[in-house]
């Protein structure tokens, strides 16, 4: 009985959490409502009604998701963790974190989720490794708060897993690298070379360029771009056969 008793529970703890200007009719009647909307997505997407239930527990409890969106929301959650492994609570965190972040919106979760399940199959750094990923990735993505700004840091982290050994390496590398698009140890670094990183990247993103494209290129340009070591293997690498 216990696995019945812990589902009804969350489901009274999303109804007051939903409904709670509601008076016990209407959160007795929310209750009715979010059961009917799990097990609707259940049917739908696959998946157990326990994962469905703290997926849309997790949306509704963030406040960025509103109720009847969080409720159309949750099939396809279902959906895409049936076909990628991944848990639905987990990707309802790339959701909650994406919409937080303003890189999509409530309506465009299903086709990002799509991006980056796509992005897992031709780079091999697949959606349910993303899922633990993703939701710090973006929020540590600043200046590039926008689908295309997504779309950067889901072809980032297929790149990123080329060049590690484990999947969670790959991610954690990736994150350390968008926090140092902001850190004051790389403006330090930046301003010893007589670059004003924080006005570069600004204008970069005037012109159209991501945070992350710009910050690429002054390390080309400024840093090993000037090393005479990597110039002349650059060089030899150039005319390598084999």
């Amino acid at each position: 009985m216990a696995q019945p008793i812990a589902f009804e529970r969350r489901i009274a703890q999303m109804a007051n959490t939903a409904f709670s200007e509601e008076g016990l009719a209407g959160r007795r009647a929310g209750m009715a409502q979010l059961r009917g909307s799990v097990d609707s997505a259940v049917r739908q997407g696959g998946g157990s009604r326990e994962g469905a239930a703290e997926a849309l527990d997790k949306m509704l409890a963030s406040g960025a998701i509103k109720t009847g969106d969080a409720m159309r929301l949750l099939p396809v959650l279902q959906k895409f963790a049936t076909a990628s492994g991944a848990s639905s609570a987990d990707l309802s965190d790339i959701a909650i974190r994406g919409i937080q972040q303003g890189f999509f919106k409530p309506e465009q979760v299903e086709q990002a989720l799509d991006k980056a399940l796509v992005a897992g199959q031709m780079g091999g750094f697949e959606l349910k490794d993303m899922a633990r990923w993703l939701p710090q990735m973006m929020a540590n993505a600043a200046g590039m708060k926008s689908m295309g700004g997504y779309e950067r840091i889901l072809a980032s982290a297929q790149a990123s897993a080329v060049t590690a050994g484990t999947k969670d390496q790959a991610g954690n590398n990736l994150v350390n690298l968008l926090q140092k698009l902001n850190s004051q140890d790389s403006a330090q670094d930046f301003k010893k070379l007589g670059i004003d990183l924080s006005g570069t990247l600004a204008k970069a993103r005037e012109n159209g360029t991501l945070p992350l494209d710009a910050f690429v290129q002054l390390i080309d340009t400024q840093v090993v771009g000037k090393d005479k070591k990597f110039l002349a293997l650059t060089a030899r690498a150039a005319q390598a056969q084999g």
